[in-house]
């Protein structure tokens, strides 16, 4: 009695890799991968905002409402940028 190796292994790779329903396949491993891509895009996007906030903006003694503008449009556009 109990599950055979294979068989579970089997099991688990069919349904990362592709659920179907109907006529729409859907792929967990996809899934899985476009959320860990967006979140390391949103870190780096984070990161070179402070980066250009710190090191070069804070250099040019803009006013605070320019570099707030500055950092949000830098996360529009890096969000606009495919992944």
């Amino acid at each position: 009695m109990g599950f055979n190796r294979v068989d579970v292994s089997t099991f688990l790779y069919r349904i990362m890799t592709n659920i179907t329903i109907g006529s729409f396949s859907i792929s967990l491993f996809a899934i899985l991968f476009g959320i860990i891509l967006f979140v390391v895009g949103y870190v780096l996007t984070r990161q070179f905002q402070n980066w250009l906030d710190r090191n070069v903006m804070a250099r040019s003694r803009l006013d605070t409402g320019v570099r707030n503008s500055i950092r949000t449009i830098t996360g529009y556009i890096a969000s606009a940028l495919p992944r």
